[in-house]
């Protein structure tokens, strides 16, 4: 994807509003449903009634997430063509980085250890682009199958980020090498703006924005 048209990537499909409207349906579903369990079931039943009212608020939920999600964007994205990459809130330019300007593009990944909205074993994967003082990030959580996928070109480019605690302790190899220990700071220094400002793609459109913006910004 390497032209003079703008793309435009939508951006966190699973923001606060969506979450608030998915957990205020859990609740709703689940108290019309033990009702009517309740109605249908009275008596010594209220334990079953619960369960099932849950399993249906479950179930529920989860269909009003996908509709939603196909619905309901957030209004945030992302613009790209030859000329520079913007990240918008509702039209209004939130960051932008220029071509014409150097750009420090950084491609990185790591392993999801703990338990929550995305499961153990998983992958952070993100992608920057750093000019001045402003960064546009971007990233994506990928499964283990779905990250195997990528070609071998493009999953070497994102470099697995190390622990900081790790290379302080051990004073493995990432600490000898200044190259390396230079490259590890820069990521965790993007890492933790990614963690506070970045903006979640699906997989193919990750993919895609990544293709693009290394053959634009690194040229």
């Amino acid at each position: 994807m390497h032209d003079d048209q703008t793309h435009e990537f939508s951006v966190d499909p699973e923001h606060t509003g969506l979450r608030l409207a998915v957990i205020a349906g859990f609740f709703g579903l689940a108290v019309l449903a033990f009702l009517i369990f309740s109605a249908l079931l009275p008596g010594s039943w209220t334990v079953i009634n619960i369960i099932l009212a849950a399993v249906v608020a479950y179930g529920g939920a989860m269909l009003i997430e996908r509709w939603l999600k196909g619905h309901w964007h957030s209004g945030r994205a992302v613009h790209v063509n030859p000329a520079a990459a913007r990240m918008t809130q509702k039209g209004a330019v939130e960051t932008q980085i220029d071509a014409a300007s150097p750009v420090e593009v950084l491609t990185w990944r790591f392993e999801v250890k703990g338990r929550g909205r995305v499961p153990k074993g998983w992958w952070v994967v993100a992608c920057s682009l750093a000019q001045d003082d402003r960064l546009l990030a971007v990233y994506t959580f990928m499964s283990p199958k779905n990250l195997e996928a990528l070609s071998n070109t493009m999953l070497e480019r994102f470099k697995v980020l190390t622990s900081e605690k790790k290379n302080k302790r051990t004073g493995d190899s990432v600490g000898v090498d200044m190259r390396l220990a230079g490259e590890q700071r820069r990521l965790h220094a993007a890492e933790q703006r990614r963690w506070q400002e970045g903006a979640e793609m699906n997989n193919d459109d990750f993919v895609r924005y990544v293709e693009y913006v290394v053959n634009t910004f690194t040229l």
